[in-house]
């Protein structure tokens, strides 16, 4: 049996965080950035770990890897845990993304929704590479994670409707970096564009 433990947890946290800090230097990124960017690695492996594991990998010649493959479109033979959790497994990356790659919103909704989609291929790869016996590929979670992905989406457009509103005082920290992420997606403008340029900020404000 495979379980999520340090073997996965500190090399996924180690790629992840390059992957992070590269971004960040490319990007010129304040240091709310990198902050955000530890709650991003504790969220990715958690849902790795409530999507993927554990599994167990048994040669079983009576077993085969396509009784776990789903290609049929129907939600109600998820049980309400099932539906509710494959949904909510996802909303972080909609409500996030915003914060961690310099896009628009159409842009982030293409980008949500492959790595809401991601996790299932996962699974599929792990079946068909792998073979392992309690490991299932299904059309309806692939559903149920991109409405999870559209959701957060949903959730930060009205975060950035509320949070733009609000005065900026500082052009420094956490809380400063949140609200001109929210202050340039409410313009349509990219999500991180002029993040160190306060007087930038205030004309898109008060534009």
């Amino acid at each position: 049996m495979y379980t999520y433990g340090y073997l996965f947890y500190v090399p996924i946290t180690i790629l992840v965080s390059v992957l992070f800090i590269v971004n960040g230097i490319v990007g010129k990124r304040p240091l709310a950035y990198y902050l955000l960017s530890l709650l991003a690695i504790i969220y990715i492996n958690k849902a790795i770990e409530l999507a993927i594991f554990p599994f167990v990998i048994a040669d079983l010649p009576e077993v085969s890897i396509y009784n776990n493959i789903n290609l049929s479109m129907n939600l109600s033979h998820l049980s309400p845990v099932q539906l509710v959790g494959n949904v909510l497994l996802t909303v972080p990356i909609g409500v996030g993304i915003q914060y961690f790659i310099n896009t628009k919103f159409m842009e982030r909704l293409v980008l949500s929704i492959l790595l809401a989609l991601s996790f299932e291929f996962v699974q599929l790869i792990l079946l068909l590479t792998l073979k392992p016996i309690d490991i299932f590929f299904d059309m309806n979670d692939i559903i149920c994670n991109g409405m999870g992905a559209v959701i957060g989406l949903l959730i930060a457009y009205l975060m950035n409707q509320v949070l733009c509103k609000l005065p900026i005082k500082s052009n420094q920290g956490l809380l400063s970096y949140v609200h001109q992420v929210a202050l340039n997606c409410s313009k349509n403008q990219k999500s991180l564009d002029n993040l160190n340029d306060l007087k930038q900020s205030k004309k898109l404000l008060n534009s």
